[in-house]
């Protein structure tokens, strides 16, 4: 009861999923989020929405409709214009003003590299690589205030900000690369570089954005033990954020089991921290299945089986109180009319890549509540 009531203090004192009212009052809202980072290239080559009777929409505004309140948009530092890892500041900056003008807040996701940053990579951008440890982290600094000044600058405050993408093995390669496991990175000095690194992101972050709530974003969603090493780290080294966010692929991270597994561990184990999937998906048909995913398959490759994984996703979300946020992943996805067209086709988006249809996984979201 004393947990409960802690963490009920914690979402009172800091707004965090919480919107203001016309009346000033503060009322409980769930994020319900959609990493669209993608949006404008689509648009660009001709991208097709529509809505389950076939009928053309504009995806921002449909989003709104069908309940969504958070547009999530990865930043890369100097990416390549050309490809899928294309969001410069301009990019986001010129994005994230359609999604407030819609209504929309906003999660921005530092991704601290010129190109993804996941857990097999998290490569330095380019024009950092010869720097120093202590020359990164000032880099970091410098580059998270002056990008979060932009926005601002622009009209545009993020209300959750990311300092890094999936960062169990840490950042910034390798001045910031870690283990959670007996290897040459899992030392105390590579654990004080890569917290070093953060400790800038964030006090930047917080300079700028005081009211903006800090996600630690990790990967590690079904396996329990070590998503609470690696937040326990982060007590250790007096790390100062708000939220757990975590990706979860259940073809890549397991059962629903294991996902609630990590719930229930953060209840118990970080209680002061509400926690957010800022990543999920699953695809609706077997094209583009990853080859290293778990097997055999959680749900079927179907449209049918990816409409089952969220709405048992959702039913088991909904049961946990610590839980506060969901985003998913590309689902900007959809029919491209324009032949030679390159763009990432993973087939697990919202829509129907060969017809722009709105799946009917889009329409089950607005129940995480």
């Amino acid at each position: 009861m004393r947990l409960l009531l802690g963490f009920a203090l914690f979402m009172l004192l800091s707004g965090c999923g919480k919107s203001p009212s016309t009346d000033g009052k503060l009322i409980q809202q769930k994020v319900l989020g959609a990493d669209i980072s993608l949006l404008p290239t689509l648009e660009t080559a001709g991208a097709l929405y529509k809505d389950k009777d076939g009928k053309l929409v504009s995806l921002l505004p449909f989003l709104h409709d069908n309940g969504f309140n958070f547009i999530r948009i990865r930043l890369f530092v100097n990416p390549d214009p050309n490809s899928a890892a294309c969001q410069d500041l301009n990019y986001v900056t010129d994005l994230a003003k359609r999604a407030k003008a819609q209504g929309f807040k906003i999660l921005l996701d530092f991704h601290y590299s010129d190109t993804w940053a996941d857990p097999g990579k998290q490569s330095k951008p380019a024009d950092w690589t010869a720097l120093s440890q202590n020359d990164l982290v000032q880099k970091l600094y410098d580059y998270t205030k002056t990008s979060l000044q932009l926005l601002k600058s622009n009209g545009i405050t993020p209300e959750l900000i990311q300092t890094g993408n999936e960062i169990t093995p840490g950042m910034l390669w390798d001045n910031g690369r870690v283990s959670l496991w007996t290897d040459s990175w899992n030392t105390a000095d590579q654990w004080k570089n890569f917290t070093d690194l953060l400790k800038n992101a964030i006090r930047a972050s917080r300079e700028i954005c005081p009211n903006a709530k800090i996600i630690l974003h990790t990967e590690r969603s079904g396996d329990a033990n070590a998503t609470k090493n690696f937040y326990q780290k982060m007590t250790d080294y007096g790390i100062d954020y708000d939220i757990i966010g975590l990706s979860y692929y259940p073809f890549w991270h397991g059962l629903l089991s294991d996902a609630e597994e990590t719930i229930n561990m953060a209840a118990i184990d970080y209680p002061f921290k509400p926690l957010m999937f800022v990543e999920i998906a699953y695809p609706f048909n077997d094209w583009g299945y990853p080859a290293d995913g778990i097997s055999p398959k959680p749900y079927p490759s179907t449209v049918a089986g990816q409409t089952t994984f969220l709405m048992d996703l959702i039913t088991m979300l909904n049961k946990h109180s610590n839980v506060t946020g969901l985003f998913y992943w590309y689902p900007e996805e959809t029919y491209l009319p324009t032949s030679g067209v390159s763009y990432p086709k993973l087939n697990r988006g919202l829509f129907d890549n060969a017809t722009g249809v709105a799946l009917p996984g889009f329409y089950i979201m607005h129940q995480f509540q």
